[in-house]
């Protein structure tokens, strides 16, 4: 599954910031993450950031998710991770810049293996499981080794 890089932040927090801009973000408060480098989504947005020198440094995302939730700032994360809360309000996208994730998550298993049914089984429900809410469901045409 293909996964980008995004920001987020309460409803609240975005009123507080009308208009919110690209340039607005280095003098925004923004919450941090171990992984995720502020300069690494400026660089993707065309704006020159560095790191916020203060603040809390996160090593778990749901709980930055949830800081940012709760109106504390701005946060980079995963989109699958925070896509219900977006979904139900409680986070927002003030702006669309984006990255991709340089990791994301695949299913692999020997070609031989004597359980490739239930394997297969699994990779559909949890692909279609990652879906947005609506979305058609995609076709196996070339995601399992013997079908091309």
């Amino acid at each position: 599954m293909d996964d980008e890089i995004i920001v987020v932040c309460s409803p609240e927090f975005a009123q507080r910031h009308p208009g919110m801009r690209l340039a607005d973000v280095a003098r925004l408060p923004r919450l941090r993450h171990a992984r995720f480098r502020w300069s690494q989504w400026g660089a993707a947005a065309g704006v020159e950031l560095d790191e916020p020198e203060d603040g809390i440094v996160f090593d778990n995302r749901a709980l930055m998710a949830e800081a940012a939730a709760s109106g504390l700032g701005l946060a980079l994360t995963r989109g699958l991770l925070v896509r219900d809360a977006l979904a139900a309000g409680r986070l927002v996208r003030p702006l669309a810049a984006c990255f991709p994730a340089s990791v994301n998550c695949y299913i692999v298993w020997r070609g031989d293996n004597p359980k490739q049914e239930l394997i297969r089984r699994f990779a559909r429900w949890l692909r279609n499981a990652a879906l947005p809410p609506g979305a058609p469901l995609p076709s196996d045409r070339g995601v399992f080794p013997d079908q091309a």
